[in-house]
């Protein structure tokens, strides 16, 4: 008998990852956020595109992002089929979970919220510079990977 449960936890960025602005990447032609009046202001090439539909066809994708709770709400690309959707938002201080078949909008899980947020704020000069290394490793390192368009 198959397990319907998926067997992979993918955890992504978001930005420059599964999409970007125009400016960023012309190539980009899903949209896949609005700014805050409701204009297209986010892409995904089709290659981004495709590995993420990859990765939510086998498995749970959880967005970890620098995005606050309003501007995750405004991903409106992130289209995963599940019954529910998880994201790591404020540089991982937020839990949001999502009902995508209740109300469909993300809310905040408190007591995560509460706990990390404390130790987040304490860090975050910390945090920041890791993830500037971090980038500026990649950013120096060969690791673009292209899809063949099907």
């Amino acid at each position: 008998m198959l397990n319907a449960t998926p067997t992979f936890v993918y955890y992504s960025d978001l930005d420059h990852t599964l999409f970007q602005s125009l400016k960023s990447d012309p190539a980009g032609i899903h949209p896949m956020t609005e700014d805050s009046k409701g204009a297209h202001q986010g892409y995904a090439r089709p290659d981004q595109q495709h590995l993420f539909n990859l990765m939510a066809g086998n498995g749970y994708v959880i967005p970890v992002t620098a995005r606050s709770h309003e501007q995750m709400e405004r991903v409106t690309g992130w289209v995963t089929g599940r019954e529910y959707d998880l994201a790591l938002t404020d540089l991982g201080a937020t839990l949001l979970v999502r009902d995508n078949n209740g109300d469909a909008q993300w809310h905040a899980v408190e007591r995560w919220q509460d706990e990390y947020l404390s130790q987040v704020q304490a860090n975050i000069r910390r945090l920041t510079k890791d993830y500037e290394q971090i980038e500026s490793r990649l950013r120096d390192a060969d690791c673009s990977i292209r899809f063949a368009s099907t």
